[in-house]
């Protein structure tokens, strides 16, 4: 997604809420950046390394005004944790368990999990990171929802079978055992 200085207020956390999400269901080492978790803001400084506290303070006080961007990410890191389809570390077993789907421009693939000893059998996971809505069309079956635009972990949160939307900058992640 492009750089959006005059994004809404609803925007900028959903932009939030899929960038955590890219970063946990990725395979690799994620890596999160301090005070992320509530919005981090520096500012508009893209290299703050040197820019001292005021610049670079977490913002503790934040954690509470952004509790809905702060709970996806923890959802999220449940997920990960809970399923080591997630967390492949050799890059041949990567490899041969992840397929990508057909979507466009924007990213959708499935992993297999029996491969790394997962109890889902099949994680589907896609991204939109557009500022419109986009339809996705499921591999065949039924799928158990667990992460959409708002909600993040490891419980069910519905079904979806065929074609589905993603609003505006989010994701679904989906499993069959």
């Amino acid at each position: 997604a492009k750089m959006q200085p005059g994004a809404s207020d609803r925007t900028r956390r959903a932009m939030q809420k899929l960038a955590r999400g890219v970063v946990l269901t990725s395979l690799g080492i994620p890596f999160l950046h301090g005070g992320c978790l509530f919005a981090r803001t520096k500012q508009g400084n893209h290299n703050s390394y040197n820019a001292g506290d005021e610049i670079n303070d977490f913002g503790w006080t934040r954690k509470g005004e952004y509790a809905d961007i702060y709970g996806f990410t923890k959802g999220l890191i449940e997920l990960r944790r809970a399923h080591p389809a997630f967390r492949m570390a050799d890059d041949e077993m990567v490899r041969k368990s992840i397929f990508f789907e057909n979507a466009g421009r924007n990213v959708a693939f499935t992993i297999d999990g029996r491969a790394a000893g997962d109890s889902w059998s099949t994680i589907y996971v896609a991204y939109n990171d557009e500022p419109t809505p986009l339809e996705v069309a499921l591999p065949a079956g039924e799928w158990t929802v667990v992460v959409d635009a708002t909600r993040a972990g490891t419980a069910p949160l519905g079904t979806v079978r065929g074609k589905t939307t993603l609003p505006p900058y989010s994701m679904l992640v989906a499993k069959r055992d």
